[in-house]
């Protein structure tokens, strides 16, 4: 974190990231600025919005907020005019200018986005990966069932994609997937067709076993809530 007042800037505190390169980048930013409020000329007026805050103008919670609401937007009104024309009034409720507050969590998505990639090298965690699963159908007269899995998990709104690609062997299929980074690999077959389950391995060559598809749908949408490193490991 940098101080923006060291650096001669606005008052403020910029979040700087460092890359896997040893670079460092800002992204996070929090600035006080002086100057839109003089450029769009904003005003308030401090002491009647608090003297509101102290008369009893309902019964219940609701008919205060709007009634504040109405009174709150009749005072900036009138300080507005205060502003340009009379100044401060007698008892003291003249209009003050505000200060703005710039806050930008990620700064630049782009920037934020490449320091993610070259921190994570294409590994991404599960739930930011881009490629979180692939169905793979053993054979043809799996395909089907595949089809099956895919559109449940895509319809539950994970990544998922298909490879039925036989003119490819088993073996080569799950290396690519395993090459482009897919998370997790369900393999389907008779067996799993049969059963209603699928074949779980992960990226690391980690073999999970067969789980019912509602289990694995459950089970992913628990790691995929809680953003875990390490999906692959505690599947």
């Amino acid at each position: 974190m940098q101080n923006k007042r060291q650096c001669g800037k606005a008052a403020g505190v910029d979040v700087q990231i460092q890359d896997a390169l040893g670079r460092y980048h800002q992204c996070g930013t929090i600035q006080l600025d002086f100057q839109m409020p003089l450029r769009f000329d904003l005003s308030f007026t401090s002491v009647k919005i608090f003297r509101l805050m102290s008369q009893p103008v309902a019964h219940n919670t609701f008919d205060f907020i709007d009634t504040f609401k109405h009174r709150a937007s009749r005072e900036r009104f009138q300080g507005t005019k205060q502003v340009k024309s009379e100044g401060a009034s007698k008892d003291g409720g003249g209009p003050e200018r505000p200060v703005m507050i710039h806050r930008a969590v990620l700064g630049s998505v782009e920037r934020m986005l490449a320091v993610l990639a070259e921190n994570f090298g294409g590994k991404w965690p599960f739930w930011l990966s881009p490629a979180q699963i692939v169905v793979i159908p053993v054979g043809p007269d799996a395909e089907s069932y595949a089809h099956e899995v895919h559109q449940l998990f895509r319809q539950a709104g994970f990544m998922a994609d298909l490879d039925a690609d036989f003119g490819s062997t088993l073996n080569r299929r799950i290396r690519k997937a395993q090459l482009a980074q897919y998370n997790f690999q369900f393999v389907v077959g008779r067996q799993e067709m049969s059963n209603h389950t699928v074949n779980v391995r992960s990226r690391d060559t980690h073999q999970h076993g067969q789980r019912e598809l509602q289990e694995a749908l459950s089970r992913l949408r628990k790691l995929q809530d809680s953003r875990v490193r390490n999906a692959e490991e505690v599947f």
